[in-house]
């Protein structure tokens, strides 16, 4: 059992990959912080916060308390209920697509989706509005990770549209946005407040 040696953790929604290259550049050169960051689906967040470890794999995490989350609303609004959070502030909306779709979403009867995201959640109700009640397509869970080569290879798969763009895939749009936030934790240090502020001037596109 190993140890991964870090001053600050910051816990990203699994779409953050996308931005991996800006948030790179406000630590770089940087010597005081030495960063961990895990792109997670929302409610393996949640889970990572209140429940304080995780497996994802073979790999068992067990974490001190994050410094800086990137997540969904319904997430933050679970902390700020606990009393966990400093301060957050909305960064942006995302969309959650089908990438490699047919023309009509209801044709589609086989999709790649990761479980503990909000995203399958909106991809169900977008499915229930647009084909009704009973139509279930096949899901095909996979880590997160893994939607990104299924979505490369031509696979019909949950993305968000950040993630579509990135990847040059062709994707439905289903009028479903996330709005995601960015929050830094009680009992925060100095380092810990200059790096929220950074992040959120760098990636503040409201």
């Amino acid at each position: 059992m190993g140890e991964i040696p870090y001053n600050t953790l910051l816990l990203l929604n699994m779409n953050i990959w996308v931005a991996r290259d800006k948030l790179a550049k406000v630590v770089e050169g940087n010597p005081v912080i030495k960063p961990l960051y895990l792109y997670l689906p929302s409610d393996v967040i949640v889970s990572l916060i209140f429940n304080e470890k995780i497996k994802v794999g073979e790999l068992r995490l067990s974490i001190t308390k994050p410094s800086i989350i990137l997540s969904p609303y319904y997430v933050v609004k679970a902390l700020k209920e606990w009393d966990l959070l400093a301060h957050e502030t909305k960064l942006y909306k995302d969309e959650v697509v089908l990438a490699n779709s047919r023309d009509d979403i209801c044709d589609n009867d086989k999709v790649v989706v990761t479980q503990y995201d909000i995203s399958k959640r909106l991809i169900d109700k977008k499915f229930v509005t647009s084909c009704g009640i009973e139509y279930k397509p096949k899901y095909y869970f996979v880590p997160s990770n893994e939607r990104i080569d299924s979505a490369r290879e031509g696979l019909t798969t949950v993305l968000y549209r950040s993630e579509a763009e990135k990847l040059n895939v062709t994707y439905f749009s289903t009028g479903l946005t996330v709005d995601f936030h960015l929050s830094l934790f009680k009992n925060f240090s100095d380092k810990e407040t200059r790096l929220y502020e950074s992040l959120r001037d760098i990636l503040l596109v409201v």
